[in-house]
């Protein structure tokens, strides 16, 4: 009788622990949103943002995406390492004959 009350202790203290440190972490959704807001402020005029692909590995968080506007296109992807803040990197040069409009 001891010995089952000492496991299902033991084992409410790890699922307990295991809940604990999950809830810290921000989801998916959160990260998304945060790499969405990274990049409506680099561009003035965002018609659209499509997500190509995203990764998620533990406790590390990756997204590419590509950004429409009405003189350019563009491809970023969008970094966020545990307990880091989001980090932004543009993977596409951009083309110097579509800015100087020829």
């Amino acid at each position: 009788m001891k010995s089952l009350l000492a496991i299902s202790l033991v084992s409410f203290v790890f699922f307990a622990a295991v809940n604990a440190s999950a809830a810290q972490q921000p989801s998916k959704n959160q990260l998304l949103t945060q790499c969405k807001s990274l990049i409506n402020a680099e561009f003035d005029d965002v018609n659209r943002i499509k997500m190509t692909k995203m990764k998620s590995r533990r406790g590390n968080f990756e997204a590419k995406f590509r950004v429409f506007t009405d003189d350019e296109r563009a491809m970023y992807l969008c970094t966020v390492e545990k307990n880091q803040a989001p980090q932004l990197v543009r993977l596409d040069k951009a083309d110097p004959q579509l800015a100087s409009g020829q």
